[in-house]
C-alpha cells in the first residue's frame, strides 16, 4: 500500500494531486519549529487531511508520516534506503530540516537548574557519589548525594572548593614573569623561521632567474647561428 499522499495505480506509485499539497505543507509548517506534534494533527486535520480510509489522523501518524523518507523519493525497505522510481512530494533538504527539529523537540529539557560552578564535576572521595550543591541562606554549599552507601563526608561551601582548587593550580602553574618570557621567545622564533623562510624564497627566485636569464642568452646565441644546436644543447644541460 502507498503512504498518505501516494496512490497504487498499474503497479506503480504516483502523486495523489489532492492530499500531496496537504502533506508538503505538514513538513513546512513542522520545519518551522513553532509547531508540536499535537498541534500540527489539529491544524491539517481541520484542512481536510485525513487516513485513505476516512479517519482522522492521530498523533503518531503524523510522527510516522514526518520520519518517512518516501516523501523525497526514497524507499525504506527491510531497514534499508533504495532510490525510488516515484516522484518526490518534498526535498531532501526540507526532509532533513525535519528530522533536526524532531530531533530538538525530543530533547528532555531541564527547568530550574542552577547554573551552580561544580554542578556534575566531583565524585565523592569516599562513597564515589556524585556531589551536588545547594544554596542555603545566600551561600552555596558542596555535598555528596550519598545515594549508594554510608558516608561520613559533610557539607562545604563553594568558596572553600574554590579556594583549595586555586592553591593546587598554583603548584604547577608558571610564574608570570616566566610565562610572558616563554611567549617572547616563542615570538622570536617564529620571527626567525619566517625570515628564514623569506630569505630561502627570495634565494631560490634568484636562482631561477639567473637560469633563465642565462638559457635566454644561449637561445639568442643560437639563433644568431652563434651556437650550433648540439653546442646549445650541451651548454643548457651543463
Amino acid at each position: 500500500m502507498s503512504p498518505l499522499g501516494y496512490l497504487n495505480v498499474g503497479g506503480r506509485i504516483v502523486v495523489d494531486k489532492n492530499i500531496a499539497p496537504l502533506i508538503k505543507k505538514t513538513f513546512e509548517a513542522y520545519s518551522s519549529g513553532s509547531f508540536t506534534l499535537r498541534e500540527l494533527r489539529d491544524k491539517f486535520n481541520g484542512l481536510g487531511l485525513k487516513r485513505k480510509s476516512g479517519k482522522e489522523l492521530a498523533v503518531s501518524n503524523y510522527q510516522k508520516l514526518l520520519k518517512n523518507p518516501i516523501y523525497t523519493g526514497l524507499i525504506l525497505y527491510n531497514g534499508e534506503i533504495f532510490e525510488g522510481k516515484h516522484e518526490p512530494i518534498i526535498s531532501k533538504k526540507l526532509f532533513d530540516s525535519v528530522q533536526e527539529v524532531m530531533m530538538r523537540k525530543s530533547k528532555p529539557h531541564s527547568k530550574g537548574l542552577k547554573p551552580f560552578l561544580y554542578r556534575g564535576f566531583f565524585r565523592c572521595g569516599e562513597c564515589g557519589c556524585f556531589i551536588t550543591t545547594e544554596t542555603q541562606k545566600g551561600h552555596n554549599y558542596l555535598r555528596c548525594t550519598k545515594r549508594k552507601n554510608p558516608c561520613s563526608q559533610k557539607y562545604t561551601r563553594e568558596e572553600i572548593i574554590t579556594s583549595q582548587i586555586r592553591t593546587e593550580l598554583q603548584k604547577v602553574s608558571l610564574p608570570l614573569d616566566w610565562a610572558n618570557w616563554m611567549i617572547a621567545e616563542n615570538e622570536k622564533d617564529r620571527q626567525s623561521e619566517n625570515q628564514s623562510s623569506e630569505i630561502f624564497s627570495q634565494k631560490t627566485k634568484d636562482e631561477i632567474s639567473l637560469l633563465d636569464s642565462k638559457i635566454e642568452k644561449l637561445m639568442n646565441a643560437y639563433l644568431e647561428n652563434a651556437l650550433s644546436l648540439e653546442e646549445y644543447r650541451e651548454s643548457k644541460t651543463s
